[in-house]
């Protein structure tokens, strides 16, 4: 199932989460039964990993236009300058040229949540 947004494209109501140990495998496997939303995060010190998710895209035989991908900006990469070149990173580890779907993963940093 899924619902039709403003500009046409398709949100499927149900996607794979990318966080706590999921791996290309995991992703390969469920694009193969038939997901097609994808959830991740530049967030790799909470388990997340852009760049296995891109290598799974990259390596499945699901049309990247047949995909609904999300992502999330690390709170330490908040601010216009920065969260840019947060996307282009995203972009890079993901092998895309377009994300769908960009979130704020959280609206500020904690004490031991950002380096910077």
């Amino acid at each position: 199932p899924y619902r039709t947004l403003h500009n046409g494209d398709k949100l499927p109501l149900v996607g794979l989460g990318g966080c706590s140990g999921i791996r290309k495998k995991d992703v390969i496997s469920a694009l193969s039964t038939g997901y097609r939303h994808l959830d991740t995060a530049q967030a790799y010190v909470w388990g997340y990993r852009e760049d296995e998710v891109g290598d799974a895209i990259v390596e499945s035989e699901v049309n990247r236009d047949d995909i609904f991908l999300q992502s999330k900006i690390h709170p330490e990469d908040l601010g216009y300058e920065p969260t840019k070149k947060a996307v282009e990173i995203s972009l890079n580890r993901l092998h895309v040229s377009k994300i769908d779907s960009m979130l704020l993963h959280k609206p500020r940093c904690w004490e031991g949540a950002c380096s910077k």
